[in-house]
């Protein structure tokens, strides 16, 4: 189930979509020192690649201006914190060679993200946006003298950021489900565990149906 870092749209790793696809190439990067500078927005949002590959929750906070949704970056570090959990776990109860095959094999999300091509930085004063040619754009504004990141347009209306931040929300009680499942010794078999994992993901990832109106007569 390793799932790397691909060529998509440069907003849709930006919004909520980005943690559920690379939480599993958590722990596979360079933990070395941060090298993406954010005084440039691109260094900014390699930034928060760099966060999700170390599983650093307040990075991935601090990457985020002061003026953003604050429950929005909270669920991103509650995500990785769920997955740090699950790989605590399966190494105590299954191995370290277990752990490993929760990680991805890919090299680190923040160096290919410096590597993508396409997206252009537009900066007026102390805001900027990074488009890319498919016409994704992620928001950023300028904090003493740091690019942070604002929005994306994947999650750009307060109906989309409810949605995004309740689908991290579900996607974190899935992962920490299994986790403690596998803590239980519930689960003593890594193909069950990532199956089970893979079933809770997707429930994350459908619309919860909305809810029953009762009518009284």
């Amino acid at each position: 189930m390793a799932l790397t870092f691909s060529r998509r749209p440069l907003a849709w790793h930006v919004s909520a979509l980005a943690v559920i696809v690379l939480f599993m190439a958590c722990g596979c990067g360079d933990r070395g020192p941060a090298v993406p500078d954010s005084s440039t927005p691109t260094g900014a949002v390699a930034s928060l690649m760099r966060a999700i590959d170390l599983r650093d929750e307040q990075m991935v906070i601090n990457c985020y201006a002061s003026t953003a949704d604050p429950a929005y970056p909270r669920a991103m570090a509650r995500v990785l914190a769920a997955n740090k959990a699950l790989e605590k776990a399966t190494a105590a109860k299954l191995g370290r060679d277990a752990a490993k095959l929760l990680a991805a094999a890919g090299g680190p999300n923040w160096q290919v993200f410096l590597q993508y091509e396409g997206a252009v930085e537009k900066i007026e004063g102390d805001t900027a946006t990074l488009t890319c040619p498919d016409g994704a754009v992620v928001h950023l504004v300028r904090e003493q003298g740091q690019w942070k990141i604002l929005r994306s347009d994947a999650a750009s209306g307060d109906a989309d950021m409810a949605r995004a931040r309740a689908v991290l929300e579900r996607f974190a009680d899935a992962i920490e489900s299994v986790a403690a499942q596998v803590q239980a010794g519930q689960l003593k078999d890594i193909k069950l565990l990532r199956a089970r994992l893979r079933a809770g993901l997707e429930e994350a990832l459908s619309e919860p149906p909305p809810p029953a109106t009762r009518v009284t007569f």
